[in-house]
């Protein structure tokens, strides 16, 4: 890894980004006032240098997923377009900072609104088909960094990258949007790697619909961790455990 130093901004200064661009106005980046992760002198600052390899990869996922007009396919889309987004954005920000420094919501804040004269900013525009819900841009408190959309790309990668795999992105890559950032991001047993993938399978294999997961499903889970864990359990133990509970509630 080349480490480099992180541009961080402000909350405010974000969601002035943001209104300006959703209006269409012009927004002046000379006014913004940088902080970096970290205060090193000694590093380089990440710049467009090195975004370019993640937008030209963006790009092309855009072309991927657009219709004629150049707008976000549809909802039925979403789930694969968010699974292409997840390797580039970890790769490629994985080769210049630390999970420390991508997990400071400043970054984030600066990457969907500022950076690459609002590159980041319009592609979540397109993907969420101009929706004006600014917590995929960041405009969250550090607590809530699973809202942020781009974080939660990187972050899947970082839960889930397996090398031992053919693709080490294959488990990352699996899943709804929804389920990761409401059952696996915001809470502990995201941190586990096979309970995770032994999660996404599940779902998948077993078909389980959303009102299921949620009503049935998570707590079960929540249940089980109240006496016991997922932490000593392989791959093949959590998926067994994972239909028991799910059929027996308990």
């Amino acid at each position: 890894m080349n480490q480099m130093k992180l541009r961080v901004i402000s909350r405010d200064d974000a969601s002035n980004a943001w209104i300006a661009r959703f209006r269409g106005e012009d927004f002046e980046e000379s006014q913004l006032v940088y902080s970096h992760i970290p205060e090193d002198d000694s590093l380089q600052t990440l710049s467009v240098i090195e975004l370019d390899e993640l937008v030209e990869e963006l790009e092309n996922i855009k072309d991927q997923f657009s219709n004629g007009e150049g707008c976000f396919k549809g909802k039925s889309h979403a789930e694969s377009c968010d699974a292409a987004v997840v390797e580039p954005v970890h790769r490629v920000l994985s080769k210049y900072a630390t999970p420390y420094q991508l997990s400071h919501v400043g970054f984030w804040q600066y990457l969907s609104n500022i950076a690459c004269q609002g590159f980041f900013w319009n592609f979540i525009s397109w993907r969420y088909s101009g929706s004006d819900k600014q917590s995929n841009w960041g405009m969250v408190a550090q607590s809530s960094l699973a809202e942020i959309y781009f974080y939660r790309a990187w972050a899947r990668g970082h839960r889930m990258y397996d090398q031992s795999l053919a693709d080490p992105y294959e488990f990352a890559k699996k899943g709804a949007v929804d389920n990761w950032r409401s059952h696996i991001l915001r809470v502990e047993q995201g941190f586990d790697q096979e309970f995770v993938k032994a999660f996404f399978v599940v779902v998948d294999e077993d078909k389980i619909k959303a009102p299921d997961i949620r009503n049935k499903l998570i707590p079960a889970i929540k249940i089980w961790q109240s006496n016991a864990g997922f932490f000593s359990l392989s791959y093949e133990e959590a998926k067994t455990l994972l239909r028991h509970i799910y059929s027996t509630g308990i």
